[in-house]
């Protein structure tokens, strides 16, 4: 997520059933673990997302996300 986030930031994130387009998120991603990504787009069936650093493509922006695997809302950055 960089530019926004670098390794070593510290983020807080809270439990929410209100994601909304533009919310940065944790996700549990079946293969890559716990990840930190901005909300793209979400319908019914869940959730696409988008990096926020341009340079770098990400696989992940690729998949649908089921509401399911977001942990939670990021609502500080340390």
């Amino acid at each position: 997520m960089e530019p926004s986030y670098r390794p070593g930031n510290l983020v807080v994130g809270i439990k929410s059933k209100k994601i909304n387009i533009d919310d940065v998120v944790v996700v549990q991603h079946k293969s890559l673990g716990k990840i930190i990504k901005r909300v793209k787009s979400m319908n019914e069936n869940g959730i696409m997302l988008k990096s926020d650093n341009k340079k770098y493509g990400s696989t992940v922006a690729c998949e649908l996300h089921s509401f399911e695997s977001i942990i939670g809302k990021v609502c500080l950055r340390i």
